[in-house]
């Protein structure tokens, strides 16, 4: 069979082969994490080009999940925006109260103000969609594949079956 993971967003996978994915993806991240600590600047760059390469296989891997389900890029699109818009306003939201109680403030305008703007900070959103990524890897992971052959292929794992008159 092979590794789980491919360079292509065709065709179908199941829940093991999501997860084994994700286990190889987040050792090969981590371990290119440590590496950039570990050297700083001199190869830091190259591992950056590196762990973006690794987005790539991350959101073909999603990608062949979402088959499974019948669904395509769109939907996994709008997923991830939607996700990663609410993730953002809480990580917002728990910021905002934070600051309220430390500085004694209680004007739920302010409140909503602060709120509504603040979501749209690059460190809320970078970390809504880290929230999102994980919640759609949680919802792919769970979710039961359809049955039989749909318009990205045929079922993972089952064989083919010939008709018989």
């Amino acid at each position: 069979m092979g590794l789980p993971i491919h360079v292509t967003s065709r065709g179908r996978i199941r829940r093991r082969a999501l997860w084994a994915g994700v286990a190889i993806l987040f050792v090969a991240s981590l371990l290119i994490g440590l590496a950039q600590s570990a050297f700083g600047p001199a190869i830091g760059v190259a591992l950056g080009v590196l762990q973006l390469g690794l987005v790539y296989v991350w959101i073909c891997l999603l990608l062949r999940r979402m088959h499974d389900l019948g669904r395509g890029w769109i939907t996994l699109l709008v997923f991830l925006g939607v996700a990663t818009l609410f993730w953002a306003e809480i990580l917002n939201l728990r910021s905002v109260l934070r600051g309220m109680i430390a500085s004694g403030v209680s004007d739920t305008g302010y409140l909503w103000s602060a709120a509504l703007t603040g979501v749209f900070a690059p460190l809320h959103l970078l970390r809504g969609f880290a929230f999102a990524i994980f919640t759609s890897m949680l919802w792919l992971g769970v979710a039961s594949g359809r049955k039989g052959a749909n318009r990205y292929g045929p079922q993972p794992g089952v064989p083919d079956q010939v008709e018989v008159f």
